[in-house]
C-alpha cells in the first residue's frame, strides 16, 4: 500500500471553520489515519499548503500540527503545477474572484457555501470549470451527519408513509461581543451585509441541499428576513453597526415523491436554545414521525401516537416524549467535513462520482436569492429547476446585495418599482428582451439579457440630509495633436456639461480631485484652468462645488523640503480662494515624502490653515489609491494616524468644515467620526462601503465625497432624496444594488477605477468616445469593462440600453472580440 501524494491550497484556515473542521478535523485526519484507500489498495494522502494574509497567524497554526508549508502569496500557490486542488474558506466577499483565479490556472476546486454571492456568478464559476476541464465541488457537510443520515433512510424506507410537512429550527444565542466573559462565536462580517453577511445567505444554501436530496426538490420559497440586534462589537473591540439579516422564517414547497411537502425552518442567531440541539428537525407522515438532530434521531410510529384532548383546565396527563423512541442509523458515521473530503478526494484522483459540485452550490446561491426577493415583495416566489442546460441559457438574477425590506412594510424590488416615491421606475422595453455577447473572465464569451431601463426623477428640491459631493471625471480631447502623456488635452464643453449634469441631480461637484487623474495626467495648470471654469459654471447654475488644492506642482523626490510643501499649499489653495471657491486640501505627496513624523504634518497644515479665509475639507487618501502615499500622517500604523489627524482637526477645527477618508476601512471611519469635535464632518471616501456609512447609526452618519457618486450619480440621488423623506427602505433599496458596481470598478488596482467611471459615462452618451488622458482607458481588461456593463445594468444605470448596448459593442469589437 504505497502512499500517493495529492497536494491541496488551503486557503482560509485561519477562520474558525478553515482550522477546525477542513484542515484539523479533515485533511489532517486523513493523514493521521494514513490517507484514503484507492482502488488498486494506495492510499492517498493529502499534503495541504496553508495560504492567506498573516503570514505569522500561518506559521504558528502550522507549527501547532507539524506541517512547514505556508505562503501568503495565492498566485504563486496556482501557479505551482505540484499541488492540484484550491480549497476556499474565506469570506464570501472574495470567494468568487478567489475561485476563477484558480480554475484559470487549472485546478480542481473545492469550497465552501456559498459558492458566489449571486447565482450568475456560481453558474458562471461552474462553465469556466467544466470549460477548463477541472473537478468542482461544493461543502454539503449536514448531508452527512448521522442524524441527517439516519432520516435519510427512513424516508427511503417509506417509514413515514405520506410526508405532511417538515418543519426546522435552527440557531442559537451570537453574544454581541461586548461582553468579555461572553466573547462572540462568529465573525463580524457574518452580519455585515456588503461584506457577505446575512442568515439567509449563510444558511439557506445548507436548507436548499438538505431539502432537495433529503426529501424533494424546492419548487417555491416564502420568507421574511429580520435584523434583530441592530449593533455588535467586532474583533477589536470596536462598535459596528449590524447590517445584515440575523433571523429567517421561511416556509418552502417540496416536490415530494407523493406530492407537495410544506416545510418551515426558522433560522435565527438572536434565539435561546430550548430544544435537544442547535439544529432540529421534525417531520410528520400518515404513518410516523420523526424527530431528528445533528447526532441523534427518534420516532413515533402511528400505532404508539398517544390520543390528545384539549384540555386546559386540567394538569396534562400525557407524558408525550415518552412515547418517542431512539432509533440509530447504519454507522459508524465519521466527522461530515471529513467524510465529504475524502469523496472530493476521490473523485479528484479517480472520477469516482461528486454529484455536489458547482451547480448544486448554485442551487443554494438561488434559494437565498429568491428568499430575499421573497422577503422584499411579501409574497411566494416560485424556485425555477436550475439544470446545467437551463444555466447556459438564463439571464444572470439580482445579486445578493439586494436590500431587505424595511420595518415599514413596504416592498421595494431592485431597483424600486414604480410608484415609490421618486426613486426610480422600471420602464417596458418597446423592443422585446435585448441580447448582448459578452466576455467572461475565463475567455469565455456569454449572452447577457438586458433588463429594463430604469426612469430616474429629477429632484424637486436641494438634498437636505447630507453633504454630498460627487468627484468629477474629466473628458479628454481625442483630437488633440499634443503628447497625451505629458500635455493634457480636454474636451471642455463635455466636460463641463457633466458637471451641470451632476448639479442637475442635486449633488454637489469636488473638483479637480483624484477622479479627475490628478496627478496622473492632469497637471496643475490644468487643473487650475478646470477650477477656473468649473467655478464658473456653479456661480451661473448654483450649483455646490468644492476644490482640490494640492502640491502636485513639486516632484516629490529626496530633494523636497516641507518648505516647499507650504508654499505650494499656499499657491493653489490661494488660487481656489481667490477665485470664490471651498478648498479640498488634497493629500501631498511630497508632504509624504518630506516629512519624518506627525509633527511635520502639524506644522505644515497648521500653516495652511491659518491662511484660509473659509473652512477647508481635509483630505486623506489611503495607500492603496496612491501607493505614494503610504505613510501619511507621519506614521504607516493607521491608528496612530488617526490619533495625529484628530490632534490637528481639534487644535484647528473653527478652520475645518470636515474630513474626507478613502482607507476603504469602514469601521476606522466610523471610530474616527465618533471622535470628531462638534461641527466638524465626516465626508466619506469609502467606494466599498458607502452605503452603510451616509446611512449611519444611532451615534451618526457621514457625508459624502466620493468617486463612485461620479458613476452612480442618480441611483445616489434619489437614495438621499429618500432619506430626506426619512424613507430608510427605499435609500436602501436604491443605494445597496449599486454596491457590486462599486466594488467592481474599485477592485485592485484601485487606483486604475477611473477607467470604469470615464466608461460609464461613455456607455450613457455622457461623451462621444472612450479615450481618456493618459492612456487610462487601457487600465482595465475587456472582460473587466464587460463585468462593469453588467453590474450598471443590474443597478439600473444605463439609461438608454440600445445606446449602451451599441457603444458596449464597438469597444469590443476594436478589442477584436466577435
Amino acid at each position: 500500500m504505497a502512499p500517493q501524494r495529492i497536494g491541496v491550497i488551503m486557503n482560509g484556515v485561519t477562520g474558525r471553520m478553515g482550522l477546525n473542521q477542513h484542515l484539523v478535523r479533515s485533511i489532517l485526519a486523513i493523514r493521521e489515519q494514513g490517507g484514503v484507500p484507492l482502488p488498486g489498495g494506495d492510499r492517498l494522502v493529502p499534503d495541504p499548503i496553508l495560504v492567506g494574509r498573516n503570514q505569522s497567524k500561518l506559521r504558528e497554526i502550522a507549527a501547532a500540527h507539524g506541517l512547514t508549508r505556508v505562503s501568503t502569496d495565492l498566485d504563486a500557490c496556482l501557479a505551482n503545477p505540484v499541488d492540484e486542488i484550491y480549497f476556499d474558506a474565506t469570506v464570501t466577499s472574495l470567494r468568487v474572484e478567489h475561485v476563477r483565479r484558480a480554475i484559470a490556472a487549472g485546478k480542481h476546486v473545492y469550497c465552501e457555501k456559498p459558492l458566489a454571492a449571486s447565482t450568475a456568478e456560481a453558474l458562471e464559476l461552474a462553465r469556466s470549470a467544466d470549460r477548463r476541464g477541472v473537478r468542482h465541488g461544493v461543502v454539503q457537510d449536514k448531508l452527512f451527519l448521522p442524524g441527517i443520515r439516519t432520516l435519510k433512510q427512513l424516508v427511503d424506507d417509506g417509514f413515514f408513509g405520506r410526508i405532511l410537512s417538515v418543519r426546522g429550527e435552527f440557531g442559537y444565542w451570537v453574544f454581541e461581543g461586548d461582553d468579555a466573559t461572553a466573547p462572540a462565536q462568529r465573525p463580524s462580517w457574518n452580519y455585515r451585509k456588503e461584506d457577505g453577511g446575512g442568515i439567509i445567505l449563510d444558511m439557506f444554501a445548507h436548507w436548499r441541499y438538505l431539502l432537495d436530496h433529503t426529501f424533494g426538490a424546492v419548487t417555491a420559497v416564502q420568507c421574511t428576513g429580520a435584523r434583530l440586534i441592530p449593533e455588535r462589537v467586532d474583533e477589536r473591540g470596536r462598535r459596528y453597526a449590524a447590517t445584515a439579516d440575523d433571523a429567517a422564517y421561511a416556509t418552502f414547497a417540496l416536490a415530494g415523491a407523493t406530492g407537495e411537502i410544506l416545510a418551515q425552518f426558522n433560522s435565527s442567531w438572536a434565539v435561546r436554545v430550548y430544544r435537544d440541539d442547535l439544529l432540529q428537525i421534525q417531520v410528520d407522515g400518515t404513518l410516523g414521525s420523526a424527530v431528528v438532530t445533528l447526532r441523534d434521531c427518534k420516532i413515533q410510529r402511528r400505532a404508539d401516537t398517544p390520543r390528545a384532548v384539549w384540555n386546559p383546565d386540567v394538569p396534562n396527563p400525557v407524558d408525550y416524549r415518552a412515547a418517542w423512541l431512539d432509533v440509530r442509523g447504519d454507522g459508524p458515521f465519521d466527522n461530515a467535513f471529513k467524510v465529504q473530503w475524502e469523496r472530493f478526494l476521490l473523485h479528484v484522483a479517480t472520477g469516482a462520482p461528486f454529484p455536489h459540485d458547482f451547480v448544486e452550490g448554485a442551487k443554494g446561491v438561488q434559494l437565498a436569492e429568491l428568499a430575499l426577493e421573497s422577503w422584499r415583495e411579501r409574497r411566494w416566489v416560485d424556485v425555477p429547476d436550475l439544470t446545467r442546460r437551463g444555466a447556459a441559457e438564463s439571464s444572470p438574477p439580482v445579486p445578493l446585495s439586494v436590500p431587505e425590506r424595511g420595518n415599514s412594510g413596504t416592498a421595494f424590488s431592485s431597483p424600486s418599482p414604480e410608484g415609490r416615491g421618486g426613486q426610480g421606475v422600471r420602464t417596458k422595453a418597446s423592443q422585446g428582451a435585448r441580447i448582448i455577447r459578452l466576455p467572461l473572465s475565463d475567455r469565455g464569451i456569454a449572452p447577457y439579457t438586458m433588463r429594463e431601463p430604469v426612469v430616474w426623477s429629477t429632484p424637486t428640491g436641494p438634498i437636505r440630509s447630507r453633504v454630498a459631493y460627487a468627484a468629477a471625471h474629466v473628458v479628454s480631447d481625442p483630437l488633440a495633436a499634443d503628447d497625451p502623456l505629458g500635455n493634457a488635452r480636454l474636451d471642455w464643453d463635455a466636460t463641463l456639461a457633466y458637471r451641470r449634469h451632476l448639479w442637475s441631480l442635486g449633488l454637489g461637484v469636488a473638483e479637480a480631485m483624484d477622479t479627475a487623474q490628478r496627478g496622473m495626467g492632469l497637471d496643475w495648470p490644468a487643473a487650475r484652468e478646470l477650477i477656473r471654469r468649473s467655478l464658473a459654471e456653479a456661480r451661473a447654475t448654483g450649483g455646490a462645488i468644492a476644490c482640490g488644492a494640492g502640491t502636485d506642482q513639486l516632484v516629490p523626490d529626496d530633494g523636497v523640503t516641507l518648505a516647499d510643501v507650504e508654499r505650494a499649499y499656499e499657491e493653489q489653495v490661494g488660487f481656489v480662494e481667490g477665485q470664490g471657491g471651498r478648498a479640498i486640501l488634497m493629500a501631498s505627496r511630497a508632504l509624504a515624502r518630506a516629512a519624518r513624523g506627525p509633527d511635520d504634518y502639524a506644522r505644515v497644515y497648521g500653516t495652511i490653515l491659518r491662511q484660509t479665509s473659509r473652512p477647508v475639507i481635509l483630505h486623506w487618501l489611503g495607500d492603496m489609491f496612491d501607493p505614494q502615499l503610504a505613510g501619511y500622517w507621519g506614521t504607516r500604523d493607521v491608528d496612530e494616524a488617526m490619533s495625529a489627524c484628530l490632534r490637528l482637526i481639534g487644535e484647528h477645527h473653527t478652520k475645518i468644515d470636515g474630513i474626507k477618508i478613502s482607507l476603504l476601512d469602514a469601521e476606522r471611519e466610523i471610530a474616527l467620526r465618533r471622535r470628531l469635535p462638534d461641527g466638524v464632518r465626516m465626508y466619506t471616501g469609502d467606494d466599498f462601503n458607502y452605503a452603510r456609512l451616509i446611512l449611519g447609526d444611532a451615534q451618526g452618519y457621514s457625508d459624502a465625497l466620493l468617486g463612485i457618486f461620479d458613476a452612480i450619480a442618480p441611483a445616489a440621488a434619489a437614495a438621499l432624496q429618500a432619506l430626506d423623506r426619512d424613507d430608510v427602505p427605499a435609500y436602501r433599496a436604491v443605494l445597496e444594488p449599486t454596491v457590486p458596481l462599486a466594488r467592481h470598478i474599485f477592485q485592485t488596482p484601485t487606483q486604475a477605477y477611473k477607467t470604469g467611471i470615464v466608461f460609464l459615462a461613455y456607455l450613457n452618451g455622457h461623451q462621444p468616445h472612450f479615450r481618456m488622458i493618459g492612456g487610462a482607458e487601457s487600465w482595465r481588461s475587456v472582460p473587466h469593462l464587460a463585468e462593469v456593463f453588467r453590474l450598471a445594468d443590474r443597478a439600473g444605470l444605463l439609461a438608454d440600453p440600445d445606446c449602451a448596448a451599441d457603444r458596449m459593442r464597438r469597444v469590443l469589437a476594436l478589442a477584436g472580440v466577435e
